[in-house]
């Protein structure tokens, strides 16, 4: 078996790519390089079945080439993180969307199997908790560039699902939470590894509005599990809500930090949706054989600290 990774070399993309390769897959990866590393994936240069290819998903020729080569496409390729999202609304909805058109077209040509890496952000602002698949999105007005990637990757559900409608390509769609874990850096803005990046620092951790808000923090290699699981399976199109182990409020993921540095906390009255939680409720009724793991918001913190860390 084969399989094509696109963001391959990111923080989810390069734990897939291991997790291929240990199942004895030959696996392809292609990589800008935008928000990805190549530190991620230079231990897998020397593996007889890894392959990699720098290169953005905007080259049709080569996506082609390399979705007629393999037998199941993981499009994780994007834009993330608030900071980016925010500077580069235009970087933002064309990766997010021309990207995802460029790689379904190819996949279309073949029929090839294809799971789309979505996320919990295409909500919005919806007050409604839990989280399910059917659940209307609610979004903010267009004047406010930070729902160009809410939208960009909602729209990127609706293309899967009428490549399969009308194409009838094998499309899946996961949703992810906030995924945390080794490989993972705040350069763009992600809440944990900012967190840890200011406290590394000895900075004020900065928590916007007043940390009550809660979200959902999903392990990486359950995210991976979940994607390995859903490739083994036959699924329908619709989106499938990625469960992640626990839901915390803001505050008690800055506790340890503080407690470790001595900081004080620093707030900013920046708005968003309070909660952020999922129930899961497809993957449950599908009887998906995995479940997440509960990570101590410690080790965490430690394998993000990691990827801050020089690497010999």
């Amino acid at each position: 078996m084969r399989a094509l990774i696109t963001g391959g070399a990111g923080f989810i993309g390069s734990h897939l790519a291991e997790r291929c390769l240990r199942e004895g897959w030959f696996v392809s990866v292609l990589d800008d390089l935008s928000t990805g590393s190549f530190q991620n994936i230079a231990h897998l240069k020397g593996h007889p079945k890894f392959e990699y290819t720098i290169d953005t998903v905007f080259n049709g020729p080569l996506v082609s080439e390399l979705v007629d080569c393999c037998d199941i496409v993981f499009h994780l390729a994007a834009a993330v993180g608030v900071r980016l999202v925010v500077d580069s609304p235009v970087h933002t909805i064309e990766t997010n969307v021309h990207g995802t058109e460029v790689v379904l077209c190819a996949a279309a040509k073949k029929r090839k199997r294809i799971l789309i890496a979505s996320t919990s952000e295409v909500y919005g602002k919806s007050v409604k908790v839990p989280f399910s698949e059917d659940d209307d999105l609610v979004m903010g007005p267009t004047k406010k560039g930070r729902w160009s990637y809410a939208c960009s990757k909602a729209l990127d559900e609706f293309l899967g699902l009428a490549y399969h409608n009308e194409k009838h390509v094998p499309v899946t769609i996961i949703r992810l939470f906030n995924t945390v874990g080794s490989r993972q850096t705040g350069r763009y803005g992600m809440v944990l590894p900012n967190f840890v990046r200011q406290a590394l620092l000895d900075e004020p951790i900065t928590v916007y509005g007043d940390g009550s808000q809660r979200r959902c923090f999903g392990y990486v290699l359950d995210a991976v599990e979940a994607s390995a699981t859903i490739r083994r399976s036959r699924l329908p199109p619709w989106p499938i809500l990625f469960e992640p182990a626990c839901a915390r409020n803001l505050k008690s993921c800055v506790s340890p930090m503080k407690r470790f540095t001595g900081q004080d906390l620093k707030t900013c009255s920046v708005v968003f949706p309070h909660w952020r939680n999922s129930n899961a409720s497809l993957a449950t009724a599908l009887r998906l054989p995995w479940r997440p793991l509960s990570i101590p918001s410690r080790v965490t913190c430690a394998l993000i600290r990691s990827s801050f860390l020089p690497r010999t």
